[in-house]
């Protein structure tokens, strides 16, 4: 069940090669070390040059670092070349296919592009092709890519739309019964008029993100649910802050002063209402 990082890929250009090709002069046996690390925190590049890979530390690795190196091969320069399929780990842009210099920026170190470039791009892997042995990697530019979330299809959470469901049968059983038994109510037309318009906003803003949200496939719509969602959000926000307006004024009311001497009314109980 495990997804391969890398793979490597010899190519033995020429007549097919004998025995005794690949035996050095001391008579040891030509090997293949291949040693993958899973990124490249091993090889930290610090400082500017002209000979960098990554253009002013603008790209990062985006894939794991492989290293392969020939041991005991007195070949020409047709077996030291190497194709490495390397996966990404990350995404970005502007991709490069570089190797790792020892020997750059005074023995700290850098990538470097010399001798090696991309010869294929597959989903999530880059194939790089390189005319020396070395630690190969795939620098990309990490900064410039948005990370957008999935698509989350075509309907939301059951529990959204049952939820949906329960607050706009109660925001409208309120908005029907304030309208037809209006007369039987005691609340100042001001304050029935604050109250449907606020369960109404309310409701407006529950029904078009529950059946609206999620449809981003067609610009118009999409649109229209944004301007609709804006409104009502906006509409139910400031006719809450015209209820509470409303009530601090009733609370804070004083008393009428009488001008005899006889105690004045107790005051109203507006709160209640």
């Amino acid at each position: 069940n495990s997804v391969a990082v890398a793979s490597i890929h010899l190519p033995l250009a020429g007549p097919p090669l004998s025995s005794s090709a690949l035996q050095s002069v001391d008579n040891s046996t030509c090997k293949l070390q291949f040693i993958v690390f899973r990124n490249g925190k091993l090889f930290p590049c610090t400082g500017n040059s002209s000979n960098l890979a990554d253009d002013g530390k603008r790209r990062s690795v985006s894939t794991p670092v492989a290293f392969t190196k020939l041991d005991g091969c007195s070949l020409g320069s047709a077996v030291h070349s190497v194709t490495i399929a390397l996966r990404h780990f990350a995404l970005g842009v502007d991709p490069t296919a570089a190797y790792w210099d020892f020997d750059l920026l005074d023995g700290h170190g850098g990538w470097r592009a010399e001798g090696c470039h991309i010869t294929g791009s597959g989903g999530n892997t880059t194939t790089i092709h390189c005319t020396h042995h070395n630690n190969f990697a795939v620098l990309m530019d990490l900064k410039k890519v948005l990370s957008f979330p999935p698509y989350p299809g075509e309907f939301l959470h059951p529990v959204v739309y049952a939820c949906t469901a329960v607050m706009l049968l109660c925001l409208f059983a309120s908005i029907i019964t304030y309208i037809v038994h209006h007369s039987a109510i005691r609340i100042s037309r001001k304050g029935w008029h604050m109250l449907l318009n606020f369960c109404f906003h309310t409701a407006l803003t529950f029904a078009v993100f529950a059946g609206g949200i999620n449809r981003i496939k067609y610009p118009i719509i999409c649109q229209a649910v944004g301007v609709v969602l804006h409104y009502s959000s906006l509409s139910t926000m400031l006719w809450l802050g015209v209820t509470a307006r409303n009530i601090y004024k009733q609370v804070t009311k004083k008393p009428p002063q009488s001008q005899d001497g006889d105690p004045p009314p107790p005051p109203k109980q507006p709160l209640l209402r």
